[in-house]
């Protein structure tokens, strides 16, 4: 069966890897997931679904903060790596492989919040992208919470050319040092704040708050809560 655009992150994980990188991540969203926080105001122990979680940096930085975090991705390498992190630092971390568009391993109201950071940006057909924001609706408890960390700061709207797609590009690998890898292209589609908008209220979301920041991993992008209204 051909792999789905999006199963190829497990390659390019297995790539970095192989090229003798440890980690692919950067440092966790600490600003924004604070800000997030901040407004949502979680007890501690709440459940949280980090969905697209990577080698889980994310998932570590609110594990830290006291939270029951599981952590789901396709890219088994990259969970791996997460375990072995969450593991150096003595913390919990439920790591599973999971697809993002049917979560099978979940189900319906098993969360207090689920997080996604640049996730929902590497869906570029709409009909994945509403599986994705179906199964966050259907996992969340009826009065969870949706964090959403995408590229770009909700201006505009930018859509990789599919003559673009998986072409060869130099990618920096974070780290102290400034290292490059060569990557296939993997397409991305960011959207006006309206367009998130329009899609969450299309998959029984509203959108109650947003704002725009900037850091090094993704440049400019924007952070949206969201939350169900069924």
């Amino acid at each position: 069966m051909k792999k789905k655009y999006y199963e190829l992150y497990q390659d390019r994980y297995s790539q970095v890897y192989q090229a003798g990188f440890e980690t692919w991540s950067g440092e966790p969203q600490v600003a924004e997931l604070d800000r997030f926080l901040s407004f949502a105001s979680p007890e501690k122990g709440a459940l949280i679904l980090d969905i697209g979680c990577g080698e889980g940096r994310n998932a570590i930085y609110l594990a830290k903060k006291g939270f029951n975090v599981t952590a789901v991705d396709i890219a088994e390498v990259g969970l791996k790596i997460g375990k072995k992190m969450a593991a150096d630092v003595n913390v919990s971390v439920n790591f599973v492989k999971d697809d993002a568009l049917n979560l099978h391993n979940f189900s319906n109201y098993s969360f207090d919040i689920a997080v996604s950071v640049a996730c929902l940006h590497m869906l570029v057909e709409q009909n994945d992208r509403n599986k994705f924001l179906h199964q966050v609706h259907r996992v969340l408890k009826r009065t969870g919470l949706f964090f959403l960390l995408n590229q770009g700061d909700g201006q505009a709207e930018g859509l990789t050319p599919r003559e673009n797609w998986f072409a060869p590009e130099k990618r920096r690998v974070p780290g102290p040092e400034d290292r490059f890898i060569e990557l296939a292209t993997l397409p991305s589609w960011r959207k006006t704040l309206s367009g998130y908008r329009e899609e969450l209220e299309h998959n029984q979301f509203e959108l109650v708050e947003s704002f725009v920041s900037e850091n090094n991993e993704y440049g400019k992008c924007i952070s949206i809560v969201a939350r169900r209204t069924k």
